[in-house]
């Protein structure tokens, strides 16, 4: 009696149904996530490869790929029939005889089609890519991890063992160095992206090396309460110096000659250039300011924060590059500069300290007295001033004043 040959259902009921918008789109999507050396590659092999994960998205998205079961104690299970023993997964998870035969039959009839197509269509893709060892090479798969090795500066040698040791095959180094040729620009350019990440890993953080450190101290202090070890008691004690390091940095320690450790020198500069850094361009200035005057920086940046441009030198507002800024020659235009040069150099002879003891006579002393009382009326005069200035800083207007001082005869 003839095997009964088992029915295949046509691709096409075996695939999503899609508009031609949403095609484009995935296609889109596809070609974004594209490796660099994809995207660098010719129009062909792009064409290829995209035709490639193309048909790849449509086996996974088979509508027929997942079916659904009673398991064991009543549970409801799903079982991905891209498995090649499917039969023998649902029934070690406590599914009946009829669920794992008609699983069977939904695979051979629907999923293996799509999957069995893209064979050719990756081989396609290894010979636009260069790559011609037999299809049980592993590096028709690998291409993506021999470049990001390459770009993290490892050698052909050093990808040779790493390749061996992960995948249990030794590719040849004439092989991996036409890989190297071939893809050198794509190659430069993850050494040069690798180098600017070195602050993204979690060692390069004091938290990340914090918290390692937590973590092997948690392990040893276990360790050495189960077997009280001399090595887990001095692992425990490095552990906690080097946590101390971490926190309150290295110590200087001098020598028996009095010399400074270098490594503690070396640890300083790195924690001074940490914090610099982290400095802007404004502390800067005023920190450099005040250290040549021999000022509180605390006094000039006060003085900015309350200046006529408080609001335009990034101490007390953000300014976006809109707003419209109004000098303060604008509103002096109106003064007379010779009147103002004049009562300035009025109020600096009255102003002027009195060094010594000066004694006068009696004839002079009516003069004396008017001039006290014109000094004092001015300082309140001042201090009213003071108090009335408006929120630039400035008074509300010009205050003129005549002064009837009595020359000298």
């Amino acid at each position: 009696m003839a095997k009964k040959e088992r029915e295949v259902a046509p691709i096409e009921e075996c695939r999503p149904k899609y508009t031609e918008a949403e095609v484009l789109r995935i296609k889109n999507e596809i070609l974004r996530d594209a490796p660099d050396y994809i995207l660098a590659a010719s129009p062909e092999v792009r064409d290829e490869w995209l035709n490639y994960k193309w048909h790849r998205h449509l086996a996974d998205c088979n509508p027929y790929r997942y079916m659904k079961f009673i398991g064991r104690g009543g549970e409801e299970m799903v079982a991905d029939l891209k498995l090649v023993s499917i039969k023998t997964w649902i029934m070690k998870r406590g599914g009946s005889a009829k669920d794992a035969n008609r699983a069977q039959e939904l695979r051979y009839k629907y999923v293996m089609m799509p999957y069995q197509i893209l064979g050719p269509m990756k081989n396609k893709v290894n010979k636009a890519l260069g790559i011609h060892r037999g299809a049980q090479s592993p590096l028709l798969n690998k291409v993506d991890v021999v470049l990001e090795w390459f770009g993290r500066h490892h050698t052909i040698e050093d990808v040779r063992k790493m390749f061996e040791a992960q995948f249990n095959y030794e590719p040849g180094w004439e092989e991996l160095r036409s890989i190297y040729l071939k893809y050198k620009d794509v190659i430069d350019t993850r050494k040069a992206e690798y180098i600017l990440r070195n602050k993204d890993f979690k060692v390069a953080t004091e938290t990340g090396r914090l918290e390692v450190l937590n973590t092997l101290l948690t392990d040893y202090h276990l360790k050495y309460h189960k077997f009280h070890q001399d090595g887990s008691a001095n692992m425990i004690m490095k552990i906690l110096e080097q946590a101390r390091k971490e926190v309150k940095g290295e110590q200087l320690r001098l020598t028996v000659e009095g010399t400074i450790d270098i490594k503690a020198s070396l640890h300083g500069m790195e924690n001074v250039m940490h914090t610099m850094r982290g400095l802007s361009i404004n502390a800067l200035v005023i920190g450099l300011t005040a250290a040549k005057a021999g000022l509180d920086p605390s006094v000039l940046i006060g003085q900015l924060a309350h200046s006529w441009y408080k609001d335009y030198n990034g101490f007390n507002k953000n300014v976006i590059g809109t707003e419209e800024i109004q000098l303060p020659s604008v509103l002096l235009k109106t003064y007379d500069w010779g009147e103002l040069r004049a009562k300035s150099k009025e109020f600096v002879e009255d102003m002027i300290p009195i060094t010594e003891a000066v004694e006068v006579g009696h004839d002079e002393e009516p003069f004396i007295e008017e001039k006290r009382r014109n000094v004092l009326d001015r300082l309140r005069q001042l201090k009213q001033e003071k108090s009335s200035e408006g929120i630039n800083g400035m008074p509300t207007a010009p205050v003129k004043k005549k002064y009837n001082v009595k020359p000298k005869e």
